[in-house]
């Protein structure tokens, strides 16, 4: 189903706000996230979860852009039917079905989640997910949902330093730049997965409106994405997350990059169990930027797998240590240095020190192979208004569902500057 021909199904659904909706496109990024802390209430009952564990644009005049919501509205979860969800944010509506949302499962139960479609209802945005088992029936689960729209003017200033990174994760301006090149800030959607090659849908580019992505098929499930321009040639660290989406029973994750010259190429890989398969996929890029389009928000990213020195060889953390996250794929907005520890087979710790406070969100995608799937067991973080330590818990199964060691991306936000 096309962006536009859902949007038209899914207007005036039940729960849905039945304000009026925006005519033109939000003029500045919107945004909203939520963790979902029941697993299976009543059916078609909207529950609010706490304000700890959502936020949004609309909390604010400057992020509202126009839209109905303000400070006193709040994002609400409705359950459909087992496994199957939908979350409504207040007041960030956008026209056409687009923008980008990703979901995880949160628990320690062998369980995925993962969006199906995102459509303005009234002046709000849905956001339909859906949890499945590895065999690939329904299940119900908890879980955490970000949904992130940029418009193609918004170009996100370099709010932190290079410093944030560490060591091999230093992103200098390209040679020869004339002017400041801005943070990667990248998301799109492939809607066409059997073809050969497809431009980006639903996309949005930090590099403006010059710049091109391209969505090429290698094989079955097999993608490659290039990212044209020094705004990615000249990085070396980022965050990568990935859903499928669509009433599809695959997950898709990203599987390893390649920088170029005059580009970044990302590799996507997408199956059911262990099976190669097509499927419609979104994918979310960031690099010195938050998942959403927000300035100054405290975050943090982490990939998990480790370079044995001067090999090339990517191995998993040493089991019962706790050791830092490489640092070529690793950000902190307090400057820390984040740290892994491998408790145990699919089983791992991940702190980002100093790097947030309530309310906040985690997303979580297995990395390097397209069979594994992984959930956030939990996270840890302050809600006073001192910002404080951020310990994520994550559980990762194979095909079959025991618990297996994968290499994985996890994405830290806190909006608690936003909403204070």
């Amino acid at each position: 189903m096309s962006p536009a021909s859902a949007a038209a199904s899914s207007a005036g659904s039940g729960g849905s706000p039945t304000a009026a909706p925006p005519a033109t496109d939000p003029t500045a990024p919107v945004w909203g996230f939520v963790r979902s802390d029941e697993a299976a209430p009543p059916l078609d009952v909207a529950r609010t979860p706490a304000p700890f564990v959502q936020a949004g644009s609309w909390q604010s005049a400057a992020g509202d852009s126009g839209a109905a919501g303000g400070s006193g509205a709040a994002a609400t979860v409705v359950r459909r039917d087992v496994g199957r969800y939908s979350v409504t944010f207040p007041g960030i509506g956008v026209p056409g079905g687009r923008g980008a949302a990703v979901a995880s499962a949160v628990g320690d139960q062998p369980v995925s989640c993962h969006t199906e479609r995102w459509v303005r209802s009234g002046s709000a945005e849905d956001v339909t997910l859906s949890c499945r088992s590895p065999a690939g029936d329904y299940a119900d689960s908890r879980f955490t949902a970000l949904f992130t729209f940029a418009p193609a003017s918004y170009r996100a200033p370099s709010t932190f330093s290079d410093t944030y990174f560490r060591g091999q994760g230093v992103s200098p301006t390209p040679t020869g730049a004339s002017v400041s090149v801005p943070p990667p800030y990248t998301y799109f959607r492939d809607d066409a997965p059997g073809q050969a090659s497809t431009p980006a849908g639903d996309h949005y580019d930090a590099a403006g409106p010059a710049a091109s992505i391209s969505i090429n098929r290698i094989g079955v499930g097999h993608y490659s994405i290039d990212l044209v321009g020094p705004t990615y040639s000249a990085r070396e660290g980022n965050n990568l997350q990935v859903n499928a989406i669509g009433s599809t029973p695959a997950g898709c994750n990203p599987l390893g990059r390649d920088e170029k010259a005059d580009r970044q190429t990302i590799f996507v890989g997408c199956a059911v169990g262990e099976t190669w398969t097509d499927t419609p996929f979104v994918l979310i890029y960031t690099n010195q930027h938050a998942m959403i389009g927000a300035d100054n928000v405290p975050f943090g990213h982490a990939f998990t797998g480790q370079e044995v020195a001067g090999s090339g060889k990517i191995v998993q953390p040493p089991l019962g240590r706790t050791v830092e996250v490489w640092d070529r794929y690793t950000a902190n907005s307090a400057g820390k240095a984040n740290t892994v520890r491998h408790l145990s087979a699919g089983a791992y710790e991940v702190t980002f020190p100093a790097a947030g406070r309530t309310p906040d969100t985690v997303e979580v995608i297995p990395y390097g192979e397209p069979t594994h799937r992984c959930a956030i067991g939990g996270w840890s973080s302050p809600r006073g208004t001192t910002a404080g330590d951020v310990t994520v818990s994550v559980f990762c199964v194979d095909p079959a569902g025991a618990r297996s060691d994968t290499q994985f991306s996890l994405a830290y936000v806190s909006a608690a500057v936003l909403t204070s």
